[in-house]
This record gives C-alpha cells, sequence and structure tokens, in this order.
C-alpha cells in the first residue's frame, strides 16, 4: 500500500486546470480577497473534511476494488511451489 511521506511543514501543490475553471477560482477568491492558490487550498481543506470522497467514478472504482478482500490463493502457488 501506498504510504506517502510528508517531510515539509506547508508543501505546495500545482495544478493545470481549464479556462472555465480558473475563471471561477480567480472569481470565487476575489470575493474573499484570497488569492487563486489560497482558495484552491481551501477546496482541497474542503475536500479533506468530508472525507476525501472519489472524484470520479474511475476512482470510485479503484477505491472500491482496494478495499475489497483478495480471494484466498488456490493451485501450487498457495502451496509454494
Amino acid at each position: 500500500m501506498f504510504k506517502p511521506v510528508v517531510r515539509k511543514r506547508n508543501p505546495q501543490v500545482n495544478a493545470v486546470v481549464t479556462p472555465i475553471v480558473m475563471e471561477q477560482l480567480l472569481r470565487r477568491a476575489a470575493a474573499l480577497g484570497a488569492t487563486k492558490s489560497e482558495y484552491a487550498s481551501l477546496v482541497i481543506r474542503f475536500w479533506v473534511a468530508q472525507g476525501c470522497p472519489p472524484v470520479n467514478e474511475r476512482e470510485q472504482l479503484l477505491l472500491a476494488s482496494a478495499a475489497s478482500p483478495s480471494p484466498p490463493a488456490s493451485g501450487p502457488a498457495a502451496i509454494g511451489k
């Protein structure tokens, strides 16, 4: 299982977004007197506060398959041959 290691106190993330997303980030940030980065950080913190729900169907399927127990091994591999 992936175990992230975060060594910085305030790590940063960069993202490429569509023009429509950028327009919304700028609009919402301006309304709060924040920068686009500060607003994007608020969006990410909100997602974390919601329990980090999957953001699309693909991620939902991946998370569901990772949570499913694996079937017991059978055949030669199960007995070490």
